[in-house]
């Protein structure tokens, strides 16, 4: 086990993304690798056996406790969380694992704002009229859909007249 640690520590610290272990059990970080560090901005000294809730910022711990709940199955889960202080989307994959003998958590966590930015923009395509930016009847039709399944709503329609040769000015 010693040797297949070892190695695993290897991998971990030569990867690109911020990877970390957690123990299930007592909720200490049990390795953090370089770029864990450089992204919360701790040494290592000050990351590895404290506890996730004294090293990580306070929305993080949500999405992880139901990242850590979800791989009581034994399988991998992911999250995608929006790190408000460097106004960045994470990607969040965690994995069960041994570490030792303590069964623990691993954390793969993927910077993904590129892409979440993609993906805001093609949506707001979709659903918002240039080049006012107005919500279009997609997004009307979906906001009534994603209603009518929670809540009784009424509806208000109007017409505005012209309203093409308003848009046709900008």
């Amino acid at each position: 086990m010693e040797d297949n640690q070892g190695s695993l520590v290897l991998l971990l610290e030569n990867s690109p993304v911020a990877m970390l272990v957690i123990g299930q059990d007592d909720c200490l970080i049990q390795y953090a690798n370089n770029q864990v560090c450089l992204d919360i901005g701790k040494p290592r000294a000050e990351v590895v056996g404290q506890s996730y809730r004294q090293v990580f910022w306070p929305e993080f711990i949500p999405v992880y406790e139901q990242l850590q709940m979800e791989c009581r199955d034994g399988n991998s889960h992911s999250a995608v969380y929006h790190w408000v202080e460097k106004k960045m989307w994470e990607q969040i994959i965690a994995s069960p694992l041994m570490w030792g003998s303590a069964l623990c958590t691993r954390l793969d966590i993927t910077n993904i704002s590129e892409f979440a930015y993609e993906k805001c923009k093609a949506e707001n395509s979709a659903y918002f009229d240039s080049p006012l930016n107005l919500p279009n009847g997609t997004k009307l039709e979906k906001d009534i859909n994603d209603l009518a399944v929670t809540e009784k709503l009424n509806i208000i329609y109007f017409a505005i007249e012209r309203f093409d040769e308003i848009s046709d000015l900008y």
